[in-house]
């Protein structure tokens, strides 16, 4: 995404504004979930 403040991997935001969310895209959520999904299985 970009953001100066991410990742934080937090579950609430420090600075209160939520942006890493608020800008994320369905389509990126689905491109990770593909690249995810297409790893192999841990042994």
């Amino acid at each position: 995404l970009g953001l100066s403040c991410s990742p934080c991997h937090r579950k609430i935001c420090p600075l209160g504004h939520l942006n890493c969310l608020n800008t994320l895209e369905v389509a990126q959520v689905a491109a990770a979930t593909e690249r995810l999904l297409e790893m192999p299985a841990a042994a």
